[in-house]
């Protein structure tokens, strides 16, 4: 049966086809646009003049796509036995603060409090399977994660030492995400003296930060951090400047406050900063944000759209969104290349599980990365004793698979980025359902087609990426 899998948008000032076959955009008339609409639900599309006269310009073709199946999945076993590059090591589960919005705080069907930590000997199998496993990687990361990893301070240090020693020939780099509580001078100075890429976790001011990043005692830990983070930049001014942050915004934050903030620190204000909401997949209770939140958002979001048309100077531009710009210009280079669609195809959204994040629990148990549920079976794809679990990495890279029929015909296939740590749960499944897969499929719908929106509203006022164009 001929197929076509297309998708109608239209602008204030414009009327566009999104063209699966070929993964591009192409302009039409209004009285085509009427037309493409109503052919769209029709089982025989190729059959109207309108489609046909676009066929005879390279547009529109037939859908062949005929298998949902990660392009990678028949390499899995060469990927897991040379190409793997990171790994974080998560060196305790315990933490000295009791944030309440963190994955172990128990509002979670995911990670809690506890008293695992992980020993030397585990660590050390943990590298040594990196090691014998990354042949074809130039570039080996080990990074350190918690609960709070500066309780295990001493075991990080053995394992920099470990690593240094048994890698000849590559690059090394270390890292470390903290709440920073924990740094004293002789903490600082050993990340600075191994230049490990370092990641503070301060969500604003005092008034934002201690409403959720508190001791167990119920106290702030604001003063705290910002004492120490100012030490650090006294001892080690130029380490100090390549020093992440990362903001949670929750939905207590005032988001003006948390923005100004940033803006007018003087310790703070030009440091590389990550904000993200609070991760809603897993949670045991829905959460809400004020209405101001999503105002504000939208805002800082125009003001990145500006920028982008070259009408306001980029350091203005909000770290909330300042993230937008690679994901924009990405999106311009994949319509630029107008790609035909394999018979056999998966959406982009999962990745070869461990390869470029592998994350490894404190007793050794390997997951994808730091931000998948150890709650869900199939998540956990090994352990540094017994190697990879071929079948669950291969199960997670193909969840496609779960919704196949929908897929093949879906036009968004191509720009679609579910992966498994964005599908909704519950605690202690086995594996995903086809009904969560297809409720975070409505989701990834409807961000593929605000993109491709903007996209054509931002080419219509003059943008344009090296000049070049992706309207036909």
């Amino acid at each position: 049966m001929k197929h076509v899998v297309y998708q109608p948008l239209r602008t204030p000032q414009g009327c566009y086809i999104y063209d699966r076959s070929v993964d591009t955009i192409f302009a039409v008339s209004e009285e085509e646009y009427a037309e493409f609409k109503r052919l769209r639900d029709r089982t025989d599309p190729c059959d109207s003049p309108i489609v046909q006269r676009y066929q005879q310009r390279g547009l529109l073709r037939e859908n062949h796509v005929t298998v949902i199946r990660h392009p990678s999945t028949d390499a899995l076993p060469h990927y897991c036995s040379n190409c793997l590059s990171s790994m974080i090591l998560q060196v305790t589960q315990q933490c000295n603060l009791r944030c309440k919005y963190c994955a172990y705080s128990g509002a979670y069907y995911n990670r809690t409090h506890n008293s695992a930590r992980m020993s030397f000997e585990t660590a050390k199998r943990a590298i040594d399977f990196l090691l014998a496993r990354s042949h074809e990687s130039d570039h080996v990361h080990v990074g350190f994660y918690g609960g709070e990893p500066l309780l295990e301070f001493d075991l990080i240090k053995r394992c920099v030492d470990y690593v240094k020693k048994s890698v000849e020939g590559r690059t090394i780099t270390f890292g470390i995400t903290t709440n920073a509580t924990l740094l004293n001078d002789e903490k600082i100075r050993f990340l600075a003296e191994n230049d490990v890429e370092l990641t503070v976790s301060i969500d604003g001011s005092k008034e934002e930060h201690d409403a959720c990043r508190l001791f167990p005692d119920g106290s702030g830990s604001y003063d705290i951090v910002m004492r120490n983070i100012r030490r650090l930049t006294t001892l080690y001014p130029d380490y100090a400047s390549r020093m992440m942050i990362s903001t949670v915004v929750s939905p207590k934050s005032d988001l003006n406050h948390v923005l100004n903030y940033f803006h007018s620190s003087e310790v703070l204000s030009d440091r590389n900063i990550i904000m993200t909401p609070l991760v809603d997949v897993g949670l045991k209770k829905q959460v809400y944000y004020q209405d101001d939140f999503f105002q504000i958002r939208k805002y800082e979001y125009l003001k990145f759209l500006l920028s982008m048309l070259g009408k306001i100077d980029q350091k203005y531009i909000s770290p909330l969104v300042i993230s937008a710009k690679q994901d924009t210009e990405k999106l311009y280079r994949q319509l630029q290349k107008h790609n035909e669609i394999p018979a056999s195809v998966h959406h982009g959204g999962p990745c070869i599980p461990g390869i470029r994040r592998m994350f490894v629990m404190s007793d050794g148990t390997i997951l994808p990365c730091e931000k998948i549920s150890q709650s869900i079976k199939c998540s956990r794809i090994g352990s540094v004793d017994v190697g990879f679990n071929l079948n669950n990495m291969e199960w997670l890279m193909n969840i496609g698979s779960m919704t196949e029929d929908a897929c093949k015909d879906c036009w968004a296939l191509s720009h679609c980025r579910i992966c498994a740590a964005e599908i909704d749960y519950k605690e202690d499944q086995d594996g995903f359902t086809k009904e969560q897969n297809l409720t975070a499929c409505e989701k990834s719908r409807r961000a593929v087609m605000g993109d491709l929106y903007e996209m054509c509203v931002l080419h219509e006022f003059g943008y344009r990426l090296n000049e070049e164009r992706i309207i036909l």
